[in-house]
């Protein structure tokens, strides 16, 4: 009953107020909003609005930008607690704008064409906690541009176009905690421009052109926790690169131009994550992590090949998630690494051309939850080299060379949640297929991976079966394989009481051919008796001449033929 009366008065409400034409005006999220995003504005139609409001939002999608600009309109709304004026081509903020603004909170005004920042822009705005100035063309403001927003906690000045910064530009920014650089022309900072921003908890300086990062800048920033440098110039670091920033948790170096890790390089810092991914690195010397404890570490897409004199052991028990996809490195080299690593628990070696998995390659991983080996040469998969694996449960064995795989490793696969098959060149008439298609018509772990991901196992061949999806598959459809006793076997191996009856019928037909092999030796045993009991006078009679003598030739050729079986044979010869 409440909630029908509350939606009465909101409705009230909502006629009785003021709304621009194509705004939406209500409550939204709990507090009273006005939404235009139709675009084609040419100015803000203060007049047609509600001075309760508390959120304004103004944008314009990208085929119908606004075209507005801003001056000191919003005096007579006390309330406001959030506005966002963005793709609206807005100039400049201009002086006291948003005065008194003693109750805004959030203000973003990105994706304009503001060009210069001045410190009257903010009169008021001194709870201000968040300020958006993103994808304008902000280039130089004057040092203490900020210094009236006293409470700001997040500023985002990202895809403007700084080159550097004037000194104490951040002036007076004592709460402010994130900072977004990110996407600017920056080459080089100067460590006095940064000390102003010892609060700092994360900073984004991804996207830029800097190539190092003077140590005194660090020190400038001892509270950091996050520092995002991804798509930078980096080509290398230095020993205690990062020890002045003892809270350091999380740490991104990916797509940078590293070659090689120094000894000591992370020391003295506890990372939760460390991404050191699509760079140029060859060579990681032995002790580069030691005296530094790794939850996540991302190695992928670089060029190392021999890590086997790696020490990990400090990271040891906290590594879970270890990326070393894309790296020309083999079998038994990470088979030594994963043995210092028993607490792991993601693993990715995607795309490192695999063509084998030792044996006993996972046995001191027995934790590992997810294991990625899409996108290598892995023709054939033993049981043993995953058997240890009894907590998995996702396993990529996606782009590959399989064929086919045998039952053996098809059992194991019914304890993972998600196994992915996809691209491999499934030879859907090869006979040793046919266990594999019996798994997966019967497996509710390939059913939900196949259907929830899209990703299903096809044919490779024949040609009539290219790209057809091996669970729509019926063994008719195997050509020549499917042989009277290939189908003996499969139908065996889904009726077992089928496969009884002719285990028993086999049984039964080896033993008859038992008898007949016992009866037809006892009767040669006979014939070859009677032969020896003709008389000696019908075998000298056949080796006279017709004078009645004996010839000496046929006596001498039939003692060699005496040690033939066959003495018929023997005598047709002669004769």
């Amino acid at each position: 009953m409440k909630a029908i009366i509350l939606s009465i008065l909101v409705f009230l409400v909502s006629v009785d107020s003021k709304c621009p034409t194509d705004c939406f005006c209500g409550i939204r999220h709990g507090r009273n909003t006005v939404l235009c995003e139709n675009g084609g504005m040419k100015s803000i139609p203060i007049s047609e609005i509600d001075k309760n409001v508390e959120v304004l939002i103004i944008s314009a999608p990208a085929d119908n930008p606004n075209n507005l600009t801003l001056g000191r309109i919003f005096f007579d709304f006390g309330l406001l607690r959030e506005v966002q004026i963005t793709h609206s081509y807005i100039p400049a903020i201009g002086d006291s704008s948003f005065w008194p603004g003693y109750n805004m909170r959030r203000l973003d005004l990105s994706f304009n064409n503001l060009t210069l920042l001045r410190e009257k822009d903010f009169n008021g705005l001194k709870n201000l906690t968040s300020l958006n100035l993103s994808n304008n063309n902000l280039a130089a403001p004057p040092s203490a541009t900020f210094r009236l927003l006293t409470n700001l906690r997040n500023l985002s000045l990202a895809r403007n176009k700084f080159t550097s910064f004037v000194p104490r530009l951040f002036f007076e920014l004592h709460r402010l905690e994130i900072l977004d650089l990110s996407g600017n022309p920056i080459k080089e900072i100067n460590p006095d421009n940064m000390k102003d921003l010892w609060p700092l908890r994360v900073l984004n300086l991804s996207y830029c052109q800097l190539s190092k990062l003077h140590f005194h800048i660090y020190q400038r920033l001892p509270n950091l926790e996050v520092l995002d440098l991804r798509y930078n110039r980096f080509s290398s670091l230095i020993s205690n690169e990062f020890s002045f920033m003892p809270f350091l948790r999380n740490l991104y170096l990916d797509h940078n131009m590293l070659e090689y890790l120094e000894n000591h390089t992370f020391a003295g810092i506890s990372l939760k994550h460390l991404g050191l991914s699509h760079n140029r690195i060859t060579e990681i010397s032995p002790c580069a992590f030691c005296n530094t404890t790794i939850v996540k570490l991302d190695l992928s897409h670089n060029y190392l090949k021999d890590l086997q004199l790696l020490i990990l052991m400090d990271s040891g028990n906290t590594l879970t998630n270890l990326k070393l996809s894309y790296n020309p490195v083999n079998a038994e080299v990470v088979a030594g690494i994963l043995q210092q690593l028993p607490n792991l628990r993601e693993l990715s070696l995607s795309g490192i051309d695999l063509s084998h998995l030792t044996s006993r390659m996972f046995h001191n991983n027995i934790n590992l939850n997810y294991l990625d080996l899409s996108n290598n040469k892995l023709f054939n998969l033993s049981s043993s080299s995953i058997d240890y694996l009894e907590n998995l449960t996702i396993l990529d064995l996606s782009s590959n060379k399989f064929k086919a795989l045998n039952t053996s490793v098809l059992s194991i696969f019914d304890t993972i949640n998600q196994v992915y098959l996809d691209q491999n060149p499934w030879s859907c008439t090869d006979c040793d297929f046919t266990e594999m298609l019996q798994w997966i018509n019967a497996s509710e772990t390939y059913k939900k991976t196949c259907e929830t991901s899209k990703r299903c196992a096809k044919c490779s061949s024949p040609m009539q079966l290219y790209e057809r999806e091996v669970s729509t598959l019926q063994l008719e459809e195997m050509g020549s394989c499917i042989k009277p006793f290939t189908q003996f076997r499969v139908e065996m191996l889904v009726n077992p009481q089928l496969g009884l009856i002719i285990a028993l019928s086999a049984m039964m037909v080896l033993l008859i051919i038992i008898i007949v092999i016992i009866l037809y030796r006892r009767h040669g045993a006979v014939y070859y008796t009677h032969e020896e009991e003709r008389s000696d006078e019908g075998d000298k009679a056949s080796l006279t001449d017709a004078n009645g003598t004996l010839d000496d030739k046929k006596l001498a050729f039939i003692t060699i033929e005496d040690n033939l079986d066959d003495r018929s044979l023997t005598k047709n010869i002669i004769g």
